[in-house]
């Protein structure tokens, strides 16, 4: 773990399973509940929402891709912590299995109806589908 310098971010992203990453970098794209959200060096504290989406982040000169299933983003001037349900690195995602995940969600999601009790926990899982999926296509994009 090497600490930020001037003109840096360090980064530490937590799941149940552990820490995911912890490093300097020089900028950080969430999925905010309200809307993507940036932060560079020097943001101001804030606290966001996360929802299912891709947490993309910049280190020296390289986009990385992190598929996150949720859960808390506290900004500070030199720092970015994420404290995420589930995280998956772009890299690591099996992308058949998320195409397999997307078709089966998007199938039983259309058998139900708009006020089934089942509906939000599968939407959550579809868009949990559709952020692996994105970040796996991301993250190849910058190889």
């Amino acid at each position: 773990m090497s600490r930020a310098t001037a003109g840096q971010i360090q980064l530490e992203v937590l799941s149940p399973a552990g820490q995911v990453l912890d490093e300097p970098v020089d900028e950080v794209i969430a999925p905010a509940q309200l809307g993507e959200m940036g932060v560079l060096v020097g943001h101001e504290p804030y606290v966001a929402l996360l929802q299912p989406g891709t947490l993309v982040y910049r280190a020296g000169g390289v986009r990385h891709c992190l598929a996150v299933s949720g859960g808390f983003l506290e900004a500070t001037p030199g720092r970015v912590l994420v404290l995420a349900s589930t995280v998956e690195r772009g890299a690591d995602v099996d992308l058949e299995r998320a195409k397999r995940a997307l078709q089966a969600r998007t199938t039983e999601l259309a058998r139900l109806g708009l006020d089934d009790p089942g509906r939000p926990n599968l939407e959550r899982a579809l868009a949990r589908a559709r952020a692996r999926m994105a970040a796996s296509d991301l993250d190849q994009r910058e190889r």
